[in-house]
């Protein structure tokens, strides 16, 4: 299971860096028709889509909310391409280290102390269930990877996702 986890991530982190270069130059991802529906990518002998590899051998099997923080979409607003691979015998190790690791970033968790609220990405809205299935709240979810923990009756909200194309941060 860790060598079949390991090698879809990957598989979808490259599809979507091979599918940005070969549109390029594109402002976002989701300009490019089909982008992450259309089955175009042929993995271990299938055509699949992006969604289907996110979907069906990934989330389907795992039930691993964690794998929502290492699948780079090419957006400023999803998680940030590492430089490696992900490998079966770190794979956990790895998917903690980059939940952990986004889940304490202030651009992707913001919180606001004086109106007690936290906006979170659509990521969470979009795959609810997935983060829900084992804490019973966002806040709950995120908590369990934050250092310092969101405090209770804080109030949720979504930020607008942003698809533009991401880039190398310095």
């Amino acid at each position: 299971p860790q060598e079949k986890k390991a090698f879809w991530i990957n598989a979808y982190n490259i599809m979507v860096i091979k599918g940005v270069v070969r549109k390029f130059p594109i402002a976002k991802p989701t300009d490019v028709e089909g982008f992450f529906e259309k089955p175009i990518h042929k993995v271990a002998g299938q055509m699949l889509s992006l969604n289907d590899i996110e979907n069906k051998m990934l989330r389907t099997p795992y039930g691993d909310p964690r794998i929502h923080f290492v699948l780079v979409c090419a957006a400023v607003s999803c998680p940030p391409i590492v430089p490696f691979a992900y490998l079966p015998r770190k794979i956990d190790s790895q998917l903690e280290s980059q939940t952990r690791q986004a889940l304490n970033d202030d651009n992707f968790v913001r919180i606001n102390s004086a109106s007690r609220t936290v906006e979170i990405s659509e990521i969470f809205k979009w795959y609810q269930e997935d983060f829900l299935s084992k804490y019973g709240s966002l806040i709950a979810y995120i908590n369990a990877y934050r250092d310092e923990a969101i405090p209770t009756g804080y109030t949720v909200n979504y930020y607008s996702y942003n698809w533009s194309l991401n880039e190398k941060k310095k």
